[in-house]
């Protein structure tokens, strides 16, 4: 069964260029395709439950304004090493939703 208390979502988090269109003919509906949005799902996967992980170009823009730790490497194919971070909920706020 599902435990309510706890659901361990894994997020990733990449930043860079996109492009989005809608899909369908019947049932519409936006996507997003891209480097960036495989990216952001490799850092996803490679994550924590629990955990938001962000790679090195999100570490590098939002690095002086939050906290961060837990450097990883993993390798994405078709890219090689790719570094990850964890984004830190500081202590004082009771979801990373308050951080933003």
């Amino acid at each position: 069964g599902i435990n309510a208390e706890y659901m361990g979502f894994r997020v990733g988090i990449h930043a860079g260029q996109v492009c989005g269109g809608v899909i369908g003919n019947t049932k519409l509906a936006f996507d997003l395709w891209g480097d960036t949005v495989n990216i952001a799902s490799h850092t996803e996967s490679t994550g924590l439950p629990g955990k938001v992980n962000v790679t090195e170009v999100v570490y590098q823009l939002l690095g002086d304004e939050f906290a961060f730790s837990g450097k990883q490497e993993s390798l994405m194919k078709g890219r090689g090493c790719v570094s990850t971070f964890f984004f830190e909920v500081p202590p004082d706020a009771t979801s990373v939703v308050e951080c933003f």
